[in-house]
């Protein structure tokens, strides 16, 4: 309704106080509309955080995972080159002779015990 003018002919023009209550009426109104409006936008964006978290973690689960096979995968292949050393280790020895052998067993046996008697060591009993 224009400023001024009456809702019916002859009827005198709304009040200022009139005008102010109207307006107050529109902007409550207004206020209503804008408020359930942010609360869809909260809701919204509660539901996008959540899914934004799960595809994390989901993707943080698929990585977890890959790294869990890439170390087993390198410790199955570190498990494999010890036991091709140690056959080839083996395979060596056996094929020594017996002279060499017991040499060997001497180095061993005295870095295992500490006590010397090296061959070239210098510090033979």
């Amino acid at each position: 309704m224009a400023k001024g003018t009456s809702a019916h002919p002859g009827e005198a023009p709304p009040s200022a106080l009139d005008e102010l209550l109207d307006a107050e009426r529109k902007i409550a109104a207004r206020a209503a509309e804008v408020a359930v409006e942010c609360q869809a936008l909260v809701t919204a964006a509660h539901a996008d955080a959540a899914t934004i978290s799960r595809d994390g973690e989901a993707a943080l689960e698929r990585e977890v995972a890959g790294l869990r096979a890439a170390a087993a995968d390198a410790r199955d292949a570190a498990v494999r080159a010890i036991d091709e050393q140690a056959e080839r280790q083996a395979r060596r020895y056996r094929s020594l002779a017996p002279a060499e052998l017991g040499r060997f067993a001497e180095v061993i046996a005295a870095r295992v015990t500490g006590l010397g008697g090296l061959p070239g060591d210098g510090g033979g009993p």
